[in-house]
């Protein structure tokens, strides 16, 4: 069940494209772009390789399906189900909040692949979504919110395996910091990782720790001045730089990670952070379904 070619997944796309940013800054940078958005239109980006080692363990025990956790935004949550679409797997899903009463086109694509979806307040999410999870889908294996613990960890580290060691700075988003983790884990001894987070925090955080932890390697820096308002929202600044990124590139970014964090290091270019001799890769980590008539938040 492991083989990415049994879901239709082409790790070949996973190219490295050099990114020309001259309408950005003037300021010279050796930058590229890890495209693992280009893998599979729903189970793109770093979903796949945090989602293959929990497979494996849901293949070595007899569990009648897969539950996870998420949002009515949950990009995870449309690769898990298409994932136990195209094996033949059960699906179900906690979804944080209420019951909509109009759903938003991924709550509606995970209805269309048979997901079953079971609504709590974010009280009782925060608070009982795995006990709740264990009593309304007995049985199922339970993957975390995001593909987080170990098994995603471990899939997340394989992200790397993608990357050339002649990169100096890899960059990622943050958002329960398992891909970063990852990252980190097969880092390699002259390589800085830049995670820039998706979520309004501070320094020293929780999700910080976690990285820190269980990373032996500490050339890691976290970036927290570009969630444009915290987790979801954006405004015109980040609109507008994702459209003339677009046009200029060709890539769409996504909304909740990929734009912000692309955002943020050329900003960190133009603010001198990288070496002259610097060779810079940052990673498109999917998403782009999550772009779809999503209401924007403007914190302007």
């Amino acid at each position: 069940m492991l083989n990415p070619l049994l879901f239709n997944i082409n790790i070949s796309k996973a190219n490295i494209q050099p990114l020309d940013i001259s309408e950005f800054t003037d300021l010279p940078a050796a930058i590229s772009m890890l495209r693992l958005d280009q893998i599979h239109p729903e189970i793109s980006g770093n979903k796949w390789f945090k989602l293959k080692y929990h497979l494996r363990e849901m293949e070595n025990k007899d569990y009648r399906g897969m539950v996870s956790f998420g949002g009515a935004w949950s990009n995870h949550l449309l690769a898990a189900a298409e994932v136990c679409r195209q094996a033949g797997i059960p699906s179900a899903a906690i979804i944080r909040g209420e019951k909509p009463e109009i759903f938003s086109p991924v709550l509606r694509d995970l209805v269309n692949k048979n997901m079953q979806l079971h609504f709590l307040s974010r009280k009782e999410f925060s608070e009982n979504r795995n006990e709740i999870a264990s009593r309304v889908f007995t049985g199922y294996y339970q993957v975390p919110e995001g593909g987080s613990g170990d098994a995603g960890i471990k899939g997340a580290s394989e992200i790397m395996d993608l990357i050339p060691s002649s990169f100096t700075h890899i960059c990622c988003s943050i958002g329960t910091g398992t891909m970063m983790a990852g990252l980190s884990k097969n880092l390699n001894k002259h390589q800085k990782l830049m995670g820039f987070s998706s979520l309004k925090l501070k320094s020293l955080n929780d999700i910080e720790n976690f990285i820190l932890n269980l990373s032996s390697d500490k050339h890691l820096s976290f970036f927290y001045e570009y969630h444009f308002g915290g987790y979801g929202k954006t405004n015109k600044t980040l609109l507008d730089f994702m459209n003339k990124f677009k046009n200029h590139t060709g890539i769409e970014l996504d909304k909740v990670y990929t734009g912000k964090m692309v955002y943020g290091v050329i900003e960190e270019i133009k603010k001198g952070y990288f070496p002259r001799d610097s060779r810079i890769c940052v990673i498109h980590s999917g998403g782009i379904s999550g772009n779809r008539e999503m209401i924007v938040e403007s914190i302007n």
